[in-house]
C-alpha cells in the first residue's frame, strides 16, 4: 500500500490495487469495512491473481490447514465412538492426521497432474467429486488397519467406523477444497497456465 502520512481521518491516505484508501481508525477488526476484511482474510497468503501461487506452496498451505480441521473433528468423533480417553482419541486423530497429511500431499501433486492434461480446465463439481472419492478412498486403505490395532477392535468395526468417518470428511474435503480455491484461487492446472 502506498501511504502518505500525516493525514487526517477521512482524507485519502494512499492506494491499495489501484483504489484510494480513507484515512479511517483501523485499530480493530469490526471497525474496518466488510469488503476490506474480505480481502485481508484471503490476502495473507494469497496470490493476486488465481493460480499463481507456487505448486509447492500451495499443496503444503492446504495440507496443513485440512489437517487442523481434520483433528478438530475427529478427536471428538472417535472419542464417543469408542468411549476413548479424550488423550487417546487425540493422539490417534493426531496420528491419522499425520498419515492424511502426507496422502493429501502426495494426492493433490497426482491429482494436479492428471487435472493439467485435461482438455476442460476449471473445477466443476463432477471434478470436485473425484477429488473427494480419490483422497478419501486412498486414505480408508491406510486407516482402517490402524484403526483396528488403536480401538482394539475388529477389522470390521473398524472398517464400519472409517465409512462413518469418510462421510462426514467427503463432504469436509469438498467443502474445505472449495473454500480454499475460492480464498486462494485455483491451482495453475485447472486454468490451463
Amino acid at each position: 500500500m502506498n501511504r502518505n502520512i500525516g493525514m487526517n481521518a477521512g482524507q485519502i491516505i494512499g492506494t491499495m490495487n489501484g483504489l484510494q484508501v480513507v484515512g479511517m481508525d483501523w485499530t480493530s477488526p469490526a471497525s474496518m469495512p466488510i469488503s476490506f476484511q474480505k480481502r485481508l482474510a484471503c490476502m495473507f497468503l494469497s496470490p493476486q491473481y488465481p493460480g499463481s501461487m507456487h505448486p509447492i506452496t500451495r499443496r503444503v498451505l492446504q495440507a496443513v490447514l485440512y489437517e487442523v480441521g481434520a483433528i478438530a473433528l475427529t478427536g471428538p468423533i472417535l472419542g464417543v465412538a469408542f468411549d476413548a480417553s479424550a488423550g487417546s482419541a487425540l493422539l490417534l486423530a493426531t496420528i491419522m492426521s499425520s498419515i492424511a497429511l502426507a496422502w493429501n500431499y502426495v494426492f493433490n501433486a497426482l491429482f494436479e497432474r492428471w487435472e493439467a492434461k485435461q482438455a476442460t480446465k476449471g473445477r466443476s463439481v463432477w471434478r470436485r467429486l473425484a477429488h473427494g472419492i480419490g483422497f478419501e478412498g486412498g486414505l480408508a486403505v491406510m486407516l482402517v488397519p490402524l484403526m483396528t490395532y488403536w480401538l482394539q477392535t475388529s477389522l470390521l468395526e473398524a472398517l464400519l467406523a472409517e465409512v462413518g468417518i469418510l462421510l462426514v470428511f467427503f463432504v469436509y474435503a469438498i467443502a474445505f477444497t472449495w473454500a480454499f480455491d475460492k480464498c486462494f484461487g485455483l491451482p495453475a492446472s485447472a486454468v490451463g497456465r
